[in-house]
């Protein structure tokens, strides 16, 4: 059965909810800020729009919100943040292509740079 946080099962709920080292409150910090972070995404996706136009700024935003949290859920894991991602999107994301993601994530937000 899917459930309505972010559209997964019971199953793949639980590895997401475990954070993986002790610096939880570092990381549960930022996932309780993600409507901030949402806006700051949305503006930098404004303002910098998809080169190729495939997708709209909203798609975008929706994107990275969510692999910037599947990378706090899996506590600055990359390998992690990978599956989750695809476990919770369908998508995937190589972990070579996740650190430009990334990078652009904390140009928008300045978020990651110490994590």
């Amino acid at each position: 059965m899917r459930v309505g946080w972010m559209h997964t099962t019971d199953q793949q709920r639980g590895p997401l909810l475990t954070l993986h080292t002790p610096e939880a409150k570092k990381f549960r910090k930022h996932l309780d800020n993600m409507e901030t972070h949402r806006e700051a995404l949305m503006t930098h996706a404004l303002k910098h729009r998809d080169k190729s136009g495939t997708r709209t700024p909203k798609e975008i935003v929706a994107r990275r919100s969510k692999l910037l949290q599947c990378y706090l859920l899996a506590s600055g894991n990359q390998t992690l943040a990978c599956d989750y991602f695809s476990m919770t999107t369908g998508e995937t994301i190589s972990r070579q292509n996740l650190p430009k993601q990334l990078q652009t994530i904390r140009q928008a937000t300045g978020i990651i740079a110490g994590l």
